[in-house]
């Protein structure tokens, strides 16, 4: 009879243990890692949830890989949304004759070749300097630029993302703990798994 009693309340002491060390599924959102009800974790609870080492190696790297990627995207939208309205700007100045600027491009004064002559400064078509040019290739380069921005966020953020993803699987898979009473060497006893 004592030896049942022990039993039952090592049963019980078990269930305790078990239910306790429970732990919570996590889940990644916008660069968090959030618990089952998406309240996002802090640094600190991370830590003790996720352990020193994957913490260090694998979580941090992966947040900043998120950060970057959010930061790029925003300087790729930006700068895509400049380039386009320089040359949107330059396509309808260029069209409407606006912004042309004389500039002289050659000077036939031997003696001082910086300073052009009356006669040399006739405004020929090839010295006439379209601003509306320097804004078409001025906002594709800009653009060009952000869609590589955009480009290099969109990389950054999947990564992190998908590092992200493996802590919060590779924590939710290791967080069944079970019990159960089985056959042991010696007999009965209770199976503890987690």
């Amino acid at each position: 009879m004592r030896k049942l009693l022990c039993t039952i309340t090592l049963l019980i002491a078990a269930g305790c243990l078990v239910s306790a060390q429970t732990r919570v599924p996590l889940d990644r959102r916008l660069g968090n890692l959030v618990d089952s009800e998406g309240i996002v974790l802090t640094d600190a609870e991370v830590l003790d949830l996720i352990g020193e080492q994957v913490y260090y190696e694998t979580y941090l790297g992966a947040r900043k890989q998120c950060k970057t990627g959010r930061t790029l995207k925003w300087i790729g939208v930006a700068g895509t949304a400049v380039g386009q309205s320089a040359m949107a700007l330059g396509s309808i100045s260029g069209l409407l004759g606006f912004f042309s600027i004389f500039i002289p491009k050659s000077y036939n004064n031997p003696q001082h070749p910086e300073i052009p002559t009356t006669e040399n400064n006739a405004q020929h078509p090839e010295d006439r300097f379209q601003l509306a040019e320097i804004l078409i290739d001025g906002g594709a380069i800009v653009s060009c630029l952000g869609v590589v921005c955009f480009s290099t966020g969109v990389t950054f953020s999947l990564i992190g993302k998908n590092r992200l993803e493996w802590i919060a699987d590779d924590y939710n898979s290791n967080r069944n703990l079970t019990w159960s009473v089985g056959a042991t060497p010696n007999g009965v006893g209770v199976v503890l798994k987690f």
